[in-house]
């Protein structure tokens, strides 16, 4: 439906159908070419998401999303190349305000979120065009008050284009990255808003550069070793650092946000730096499968 409203308005222009088979997928293929994006219509933290660059991998991307439902309609669209980011608003009486524009590193076939980093480095002739295209985006679906987080792509041309857009607060740590990096506090913010307070938007002031970078598995197995978190703790910019799995859990492949085994948040003086010592810092993890 959001696919429907913004190009039926001229907002975007991303090709798209629902499918329920393999034959479905195909034609639009057939249609489009690949690479092709396959992905539930009612899902979150990258469940079932893949992206499909051979007509061989539809079986297997269908697989992802139809096993706890044989009958779920799928998303395909069109894949868009270039750079992710991830667009904070918070919205009053209609009134949109960006907070922070976010960018965002995936994996490549199963899109997973490897990190991301308050705030993007990025020119600001493509800033505005971003928040034109996230403002006429959320007037056009007629979203007018709390915590918006739509996510878009910038290709190689400039062109900005919608991924898909939440009336929520973004998730993977972001309001508590934005916190600490402006002093802004969306999920206050979002409360009073909620108990029918106007919410002043206050002066945005970058204090800080914040990077979080996530361990990915890259093989299957059961933990019987994870360690070196206190060295990752200790590690220069560190703010927080925690683990998502322990001994004895089993692991695979990461095929959603829910396969990540722990995560760093560090600060720096600019993007690079934030980011450089969040990557450098969760190398320090140790784990051993059997």
């Amino acid at each position: 439906m959001m696919r429907e409203k913004l190009n039926s308005n001229g907002i975007d222009n991303v090709k798209f159908s629902c499918a329920i088979n393999r034959r479905d997928i195909e034609r639009f293929i057939d249609g489009v070419g690949l690479p092709v994006v396959l992905k539930p219509v009612d899902e979150w933290g990258s469940i079932g998401v893949s992206i499909i660059k051979e007509k061989n991998e539809i079986d297997k991307a269908l697989a992802l999303i139809k096993a706890e439902n044989p009958n779920k309609e799928v998303l395909v669209e069109e894949y868009l190349n270039g750079d992710e980011y991830s667009v904070e608003v918070f919205s009053q009486n209609g009134k949109h305000i960006v907070t922070v524009i976010t960018k965002k590193f995936k994996n490549q076939t199963y899109p997973v979120e490897k990190g991301h980093v308050v705030f993007a480095s990025i020119p600001s002739s493509i800033r505005s065009k971003i928040e034109k295209k996230v403002y006429d985006c959320l007037a056009c679906l007629g979203i007018t008050h709390g915590p918006s987080h739509t996510e878009v792509i910038v290709d190689p041309s400039g062109n900005i284009n919608i991924v898909e857009t939440h009336t929520r607060l973004g998730g993977d740590f972001i309001p508590e990255l934005i916190e600490k990096s402006t002093g802004i506090d969306l999920i206050k913010m979002t409360a009073q808003q909620t108990l029918g307070e106007d919410v002043g938007i206050p002066e945005l002031k970058i204090k800080h550069y914040h990077a979080i970078w996530y361990y990915l598995p890259e093989e299957e197995g059961e933990i019987c070793e994870i360690n070196g978190l206190e060295n990752v703790r200790a590690s220069e910019g560190v703010v927080e650092a925690n683990l998502l799995k322990n001994k004895g859990d089993v692991v695979r492949s990461a095929l959603s946000s829910f396969d990540r085994l722990a995560y760093v948040i560090a600060k720096g003086n600019s993007t690079d730096d934030a980011l450089s010592k969040a990557k450098n810092a969760i190398k320090k993890i140790n784990v051993k499968l059997v």
